[in-house]
């Protein structure tokens, strides 16, 4: 039986999780727990480089929940009825018979109705996670570049590396946010796309003849 293995899972846990196999590498690596030779990393056989995307994936799965708890710094709980809300705003002559919490269902219907769109909604999701994870990730490696900072002399080095990776997290963070906020949107746009029709949008405009003549001298 074959297992499917998509860009999305690449994208949302294998890549994640490499970067965090690389951070536990180099934590176990400062600590003196093993010692890279970098010279065998040139000789990887197959099998090796599948046991490690393997290892990688199940890290990524692992890590995701945590990396969860760490972007509701820069996404609240409530964001998507925010955006849920906007849309109610903006259009006044619909009636929403879904909440924000129904996105599973309304994910549903549009891979029923229209899988290509369905899979471009998708790849937001996918930016998202893989975005809350690198933010995640590069927090923790900017903690432990302190911690080298704080026992190994003060090296200056340490600090100014650790000062760019949280900079370059909260910016990941923020961008995973922004994601969040266009994945829900998606959903909702589809959905309104799908209960109008052009009739609700635009409309043939009654001409007379005055109106007609006009035309024609701004035509000359």
């Amino acid at each position: 039986m074959s297992i499917p293995f998509g860009i999305y899972d690449f994208f949302a846990s294998a890549l994640p999780g490499g970067f965090y196999f690389f951070i536990i590498i180099y934590l176990c690596s400062i600590t003196g727990v093993i010692q890279i030779d970098f010279q065998a990393l040139n000789n990887l056989s197959t099998i090796q480089i599948i046991a490690g995307a393997m290892v990688a994936y199940i890290l990524g799965l692992v890590f995701d929940p945590v990396a969860k708890v760490w972007y509701r710094i820069f996404r609240k709980e409530n964001a998507a009825d925010k955006v849920l809300a906007k849309y109610k705003d903006a259009f006044p002559q619909f009636l929403f018979k879904f909440q924000a919490w129904d996105w599973p269902i309304l994910r549903a219907f549009l891979r029923r109705e229209n899988k290509d769109f369905s899979y471009e909604i998708e790849r937001m999701s996918v930016l998202r996670i893989m975005l809350r994870n690198v933010s995640f990730g590069l927090a923790i490696l900017a903690v432990i570049l302190i911690a080298q900072f704080l026992v190994q002399g003060f090296l200056i080095l340490h600090l100014f590396v650790s000062i760019a990776l949280i900079s370059v997290s909260i910016l990941a963070g923020r961008e995973s946010a922004k994601y969040g906020d266009w994945f829900n949107a998606g959903f909702y746009e589809a959905i309104i796309a799908y209960g109008t029709e052009a009739s609700d949008w635009i409309e043939r405009k009654k001409v007379g003849k005055s109106d007609e003549v006009d035309d024609k001298e701004k035509a000359k």
